[in-house]
């Protein structure tokens, strides 16, 4: 967590690229700063609500303030207003909240994902953690623990999404997903669901059969309920994804998506350093998304 906030720090503020706006001759297109607060914002993630394309909710972590921060616009994406979900620290050795991700299901509810550890050490255990809220304007819930971490050493990069196809057997359930790493230091991508707006979530379950090292899940859920689950793994330089057809219950073998060739280093990894900043490590961080339209793709 600590190599993946120092990559960050790369990223000087947060962006977004708003609405379309004016004609052929007019300009194409208007940036927007999301956050217009000091210091790095990093790890930014968004998402739209699927009831109405104006109202977005967006995240990042707020590295001078040892926060995660939120922001939420109405007007597609014109205006925004910005919050915490975290609170800021005075110590920033006594926590790190970090990895942000954020979905809105059917009914407008909107969420926010990130994991913590305390100390702010890279050997400290880290936890997943879900806020909610039923509307842009309303107060986010207590964080809810989404997995004790039992004997594990800890979670990590958790990726968040809902099922919001009306049609899907599982419609409204909320996923996430992450990496655990055991005290012996395996790995393992772990899925988790909740179908009460957040408050509870299932007994988590193993996405991967095989690999080593595997992190940065992503998850995309597709019309008829069905949830593809895509990782990278560093023993195979490789991008894995897999599916499950019955709600997240169970999934199928694994296959490569992608494959890297490159020649490692030994502080990176399946990393690359950059020239901007060449302390830190610039990993693959896949996405996975599935065509929600009902076209023949």
């Amino acid at each position: 967590m600590q190599a993946r906030a120092a990559a960050a720090l790369a990223l000087a503020a947060l962006a977004a690229a708003a609405t379309q706006v004016g004609g052929a001759t007019g300009p194409a297109r208007l940036e927007v700063d999301v956050s217009n607060l000091a210091g790095p914002q990093t790890n930014p993630t968004i998402a739209i609500d699927p009831r109405d394309s104006r109202i977005l909710v967006a995240g990042s972590n707020s590295l001078g303030e040892g926060a995660e921060r939120v922001y939420s616009s109405t007007d597609g994406g014109a205006t925004w207003s910005a919050s915490t979900v975290t609170p800021p620290i005075t110590d920033l050795h006594s926590a790190c909240p970090s990895d942000p991700g954020v979905a809105i299901d059917l009914t407008g509810r909107q969420y926010y994902s990130f994991d913590r550890a305390t100390p702010c050490e890279s050997d400290s255990p880290s936890r997943i953690y879900v806020v909610a809220r039923p509307a842009p304007d309303a107060a986010w819930s207590a964080p809810v623990l989404v997995a004790p971490l039992g004997r594990a050493r800890l979670d990590d990069k958790p990726a968040i999404a809902v099922d919001i196809s009306p049609g899907s057997p599982h419609a409204n359930r909320v996923y996430v997903a992450w990496a655990r790493v055991s005290q012996r230091v395996v790995y393992s991508i772990l899925i988790s669901h909740s179908d009460d707006a957040g408050r509870t979530w299932s007994r988590p379950v193993k996405v991967n059969r095989d690999g080593d090292e595997l992190n940065y899940a992503s998850i995309g859920v597709a019309r008829n309920g069905t949830v593809y689950v895509a990782w990278t793994d560093a023993s195979r330089y490789a991008v894995m994804v897999a599916r499950s057809t019955d709600g997240g219950a169970h999934f199928g073998p694994e296959h490569e998506a992608a494959a890297f060739a490159l020649i490692p280093i030994p502080h990176c990894g399946i990393g690359i350093v950059i020239r901007a900043d060449p302390h830190s490590c610039i990993q693959a961080d896949p996405t996975v998304s599935v065509d929600g339209s009902g076209g023949r793709n």
